[in-house]
């Protein structure tokens, strides 16, 4: 299902799949525009960062399913909001594939039961963690992923707008 992991080569730039992903994000939530928002995305990808850093990959995943819940997306506000765009986001940038197969699950990950969610997540993570040098790559393109969106909150949140 999940088969294709961004693997560097002479044409791949792994700070570019990263600044574009997190640049993506930070609209998505409204961190590139909203204080407030950009705050709480801060926070939560300081965390999730940590998190990453402490744990690896998966545990990253199982702290941002556990934000969520089995909440429903329209249902999302603020941190758990985030961590589901954070989700979405992290599983598209290690799997090329995910976003095709999120568009055949129901358009996104808030549709989705948590059971559903976490079958979706472990499906891609499992290939990915399978692999040693998978799983460093996936590790090292996500810090860089969560660093830049760091980057971006923050920004806002110091300059203003």
């Amino acid at each position: 299902m999940c088969e294709t992991v961004v693997t560097p080569n002479a044409t791949t730039n792994l700070d570019l799949f990263a600044m574009e992903a997190s640049q993506n994000l930070a609209q998505v939530i409204g961190a590139g525009t909203d204080k407030v928002e950009a705050k709480t995305a801060f926070n939560t990808w300081t965390k999730t960062l940590g998190i990453l850093q402490a744990n690896g990959v998966y545990g990253m995943m199982l702290y941002l399913m556990a934000q969520i819940g089995g909440a429903r997306e329209e249902d999302l506000k603020g941190e758990e909001r985030c961590c589901m765009a954070t989700a979405y986001h992290a599983l598209s940038l290690v799997d090329k594939s995910f976003s095709t197969t999120i568009l055949n699950c129901e358009n996104y990950l808030g549709f989705l039961s948590s059971e559903k969610r976490m079958e979706l997540v472990k499906s891609v993570l499992d290939n990915i963690c399978r692999n040693p040098s998978k799983t460093i790559l996936a590790r090292t393109v996500l810090e860089r992923f969560l660093i830049y969106a760091r980057f971006n909150a923050k920004a806002l949140i110091e300059g203003g707008s």
